[in-house]
């Protein structure tokens, strides 16, 4: 695993870069410290890529949303978490698909919880196997944003490409959506209709009516449901630190 740690404070990001050491010590992680958001992406702009990063958000220059939003041009899996004094920025935080923020100074019990929670997603990291026209079709869970049924057949939209290229893959497969529903994680899925299944990391924004998805997508939201749904959203912001 390589991990980026990006602050303009020296002596705190030493401090971080210490403490991951040891966490990981009996692992094969790499540990690499930037002291800008521009610096960070010039190892992405050569094709270096981090599977996590940690994000100063005041960031003299460019700050720790900005280089996260230019981040996720080059790649939308790696997980982010941000180190921030203040709370403001959480619905920008959300946009760039955070897991966490920590409030510096940073408490050991909540940096390590949060590496906890990080050690969970990698672990739970998911595919799903699709048998489609004779061969056996490999899916990240994680890049699902939602699934719709018709008649006999379940069409899943996919996130495919980079956020410059950012596109949505319509893959049809012959399933019931019962069949794959029990086959998803429920706290990252929800099936707030009987024709739809929502990944809950990509919600925008939600009423009672219907939910609003990545993309601008609008999927419905059957009567009854609408308290669960607030439900799941909530717990799913608040397990990221949002």
């Amino acid at each position: 695993m390589k991990i980026a740690v990006c602050d303009d404070e020296i002596i705190f990001q030493r401090q971080l870069m210490a403490f991951l050491n040891d966490y990981y010590k009996s692992l094969d992680v790499v540990i690499e410290t930037f002291s800008s958001g521009e610096e960070l992406l010039q190892e992405y702009r050569s094709g270096q890529f981090y599977d996590l990063l940690f994000l100063d958000i005041e960031l003299g220059g460019l700050d720790g949303i900005a280089t996260a939003q230019k981040i996720r041009e080059y790649d939308s899996k790696g997980m982010v978490v941000f180190l921030t004094s203040h709370t403001e920025f959480a619905m920008e935080g959300y946009e760039v698909s955070a897991i966490r923020f920590l409030s510096k100074p940073i408490m050991e019990t909540k940096l390590l919880e949060t590496l906890r929670e990080i050690n969970n997603r990698i672990q739970q990291r998911k595919k799903l196997i699709l048998h489609i026209n004779s061969e056996d079709i490999v899916i990240d869970l994680e890049n699902i944003i939602y699934m719709e049924s018709m008649r006999n057949d379940v069409y899943l939209y996919v996130m495919m490409g980079n956020r410059k290229e950012e596109r949505l893959e319509e893959i049809k497969v012959r399933k019931r959506i019962t069949e794959l529903d029990e086959e998803l994680n429920e706290n990252q899925f929800y099936r707030c209709h009987r024709s739809y299944i929502i990944n809950l990391d990509y919600v925008i924004s939600y009423n009672k009516n219907k939910v609003k998805m990545k993309m601008d997508k609008m999927i419905p939201v059957s009567r009854g449901k609408e308290k669960e749904l607030r439900d799941k959203i909530i717990c799913n912001i608040r397990k990221r630190g949002i």
